[in-house]
């Protein structure tokens, strides 16, 4: 329990540690109203979703600690375009930030959709233990030499399963009847 505790606690803490990161970084001196690196998130939840907030609370701090030298303006709900037209303007750099789900890079790394595969992992804490390790490490290397430069820590957005009116499922020979 207390080593679930350390990672929740380690996830909430990301996002500040992530500003902290950035806010680190040298920039040039140059008016406060004039940003350095005005940079776009794009991203498919909705602004009040807590990854959301968390994130443009980030952004606020980076801000603040640059002295308004790095802005970075979030794009809630696919507004720039849908998956695969952010994911294409990631890449060609009109977009600086995108959350994308593993699936998404599959087609390009296709490692990355691992995180969707059911029953991959036991349960949450090997499916971070795994994506915080070896296998993100293995995911953020194919990703960075495809041009792609991923946090080290991934986004928690549940998990995939299934759940059923007639019987638990546990394991896919569970699933064995069931009209999906």
């Amino acid at each position: 329990m207390a080593r679930e505790s350390r990672l929740r606690s380690t996830r909430s803490a990301f996002a500040a540690g992530a500003a902290a990161a950035f806010a680190s970084i040298a920039l040039p001196s140059k008016p406060a109203s004039a940003a350095t690196f005005t940079w776009k998130w794009s991203f498919d939840l909705g602004a009040e979703h807590p990854i959301s907030v968390r994130m443009v609370e980030a952004f606020g701090k980076i801000r603040k600690e640059t002295k308004g030298q790095v802005d970075i303006k979030a794009f809630p709900l696919n507004v720039l375009g849908g998956i695969a037209n952010v994911m294409a303007q990631t890449r060609s750099g009109s977009i600086e930030m995108s959350m994308q789900p593993g699936a998404i890079f599959d087609s390009i790394v296709p490692i990355a959709a691992i995180e969707n595969l059911a029953y991959a992992y036991p349960n949450r804490k090997s499916a971070l233990a795994a994506l915080d390790g070896e296998v993100g490490g293995a995911i953020r290397k194919a990703s960075l030499e495809k041009g792609m430069f991923l946090l080290d820590k991934i986004f928690e957005n549940g998990w995939r399963d299934f759940t059923s009116s007639k019987a638990p499922i546990r394991t896919a020979v569970d699933l064995e009847g069931l009209r999906l």
